[in-house]
């Protein structure tokens, strides 16, 4: 070693045979009359050294040389802290190793900082692994919070199904209803309505998804619970469950259901082919000597037109039926 060319020393405060020194824009580390081979002396490599052996003065050496305005701020920070244990788990972050701070705090006893640490990183997905390890009640806020936020992780990148297990953990009703919506998951919409509370805002939402999808019980069932008795008559009638809708007009005291039901049958008995809806319509809501007095219309009106025999047999048949 030559001392003109060292630009520069430290002795290690820990071991009094031991020197660090630059030459050569090399850092080269001295033990005894052993050295070790010269490592080429960036100044990142050097403020890492320095920070983790807590030289915070040749860390801010070095910043100076690099002109880092933000290392020379992180410098004057970490100078106020006392404790070295948290002095070096707030360098651990600095240097972009969490894992290693997170070991400082837990050793410390300070899993607070840990979860502070990763929300500031969005790291949700730590959050809510060290938030589940104790069920206090700000531990299950603040695991309600990591739930959502890796739900709303996973919505933005359109993984539904991932969104609506981590909404329903949290409790997110809205959320999960959106999510099911995209999944086409009318179990899980099922299941979601049994969990609201009657008259709850959702359920009249979930009501027209059943309806438009033609699941009409399940329809009038989320109506009925958030009093929408005219509602649930009215998807009823649309959807041709005329049994359900003269059930719902007695039970409620609505209107004449028949009434409506008899337009609908005079509608579809104007066309001979649509004879057959209306004695089905009759059959559903549960008016059998109705629909036989259709069929003998129409049979009548067959038998008048000198048809088959095979299409008044075929008549005679549903009469029976």
């Amino acid at each position: 070693m030559d001392v003109k060319e060292v630009a520069d020393f430290k002795w290690d405060e820990e071991q009094d045979d031991s020197i660090a020194y630059i030459s050569k824009q090399k850092l080269f580390v001295l033990r005894g009359k052993e050295a070790e081979e010269g490592i080429p002396c960036d100044g990142a490599l050097l403020t890492e050294v320095a920070l983790l052996r807590l030289d915070i003065s040749t860390a801010e050496y070095a910043y100076v040389k690099m002109r880092d305005y933000c290392g020379l701020r992180f410098c004057e920070r970490i100078m106020e802290i006392q404790d070295p244990h948290l002095k070096k788990a707030e360098i651990f972050i600095h240097l972009g190793r969490a894992s290693d701070a997170e070991k400082v705090y837990i050793e410390q006893d300070r899993r607070d900082l840990a979860i502070d640490m990763y929300k500031r990183a969005d790291e949700w997905l730590r959050v809510l692994r060290l938030v589940s390890i104790s069920s206090n009640a700000t531990d299950d806020k603040q695991r309600i919070e990591a739930l959502t936020n890796v739900a709303n992780y996973n919505k933005d990148r359109q993984r539904w199904k991932e969104a609506a297990d981590h909404y329903e953990l949290a409790g997110k009703s809205k959320e999960l209803m959106e999510c099911y919506i995209h999944l086409d998951d009318f179990y899980g919409l099922e299941n979601l309505a049994k969990q609201l509370p009657d008259r709850h805002p959702l359920l009249p939402q979930i009501a027209e998804l059943f309806a438009s999808s033609g699941l009409c019980e399940n329809a009038v069932q989320c109506f009925l619970r958030c009093g929408q008795i005219s509602d649930s008559l009215d998807t009823c009638i649309q959807l041709n469950n005329w049994d359900k809708a003269v059930a719902l007009s007695r039970t409620h005291n609505l209107r004449d259901v028949n009434v409506l039901m008899g337009k609908y049958v005079e509608e579809l008995s104007e066309s001979s082919e649509r004879f057959l809806a209306a004695v089905q319509l009759y059959r559903r809501a549960g008016r059998f000597l109705d629909g036989a007095r259709v069929v003998y219309m129409m049979a009548e009106d067959e038998r008048s037109k000198a048809s088959s025999c095979l299409r008044l047999k075929k008549c005679t048949y549903w009469r029976r039926c």
